[in-house]
């Protein structure tokens, strides 16, 4: 009997010990747990900013494509914003959460600029063609059904 009083004693001490260590780490876990919203902050909206750069991007190649002439102030800016968001990355990867937030906004600042410099006459220009474009395909088309209704009603139908 007196050995087992003894293992439990002997339990009971491992436990308090075990129970103690932990107490005093969590400390240190209470650190990591207040870092993550400001690791996460700076994660999401890294995760915006090159949303964001990805769209103003496309939105520029496709203008080009199409004959619209992007100025070189607003390919500038973008490319501004590009590289901010690389700076960014960096800086989430080195656990610098605020000069993440940071060069973050200082980019979706940059691809707003970019977008505000897209000249608004040439824009609304460029939309006009689109759309002239698009009602001669629509009269064509109604021109060739036309033809297919004559060609029905000439054969009987």
């Amino acid at each position: 009997m007196g050995s087992s009083l003894l293992r439990f004693t002997s339990l009971l001490m491992v436990f308090l010990l075990v129970g103690m260590a932990f107490s005093s780490l969590s400390p240190a876990a209470q650190a990591l747990e207040e870092e993550k919203p400001e690791a996460k902050k700076a994660e999401a909206l890294l995760r915006l900013a090159l949303r964001t750069g990805e769209r103003v991007g496309w939105l520029l190649e496709k203008l080009e494509l199409r004959g619209f002439e992007v100025p070189e102030e607003a390919k500038e800016a973008y490319a501004e914003g590009k590289d901010l968001l690389r700076k960014a990355s960096t800086l989430l990867e080195e656990g610098k959460y605020e000069e993440t937030v940071e060069a973050s906004l200082e980019a979706l600042a940059k691809f707003k600029q970019a977008l505000i410099l897209l000249d608004r006459e040439d824009l609304e220009k460029l939309r006009a063609k689109r759309l002239e474009e698009a009602i001669n395909r629509a009269e064509k088309f109604i021109e060739r059904l036309r033809k297919i209704v004559e060609r029905a009603e000439q054969a009987g139908y």
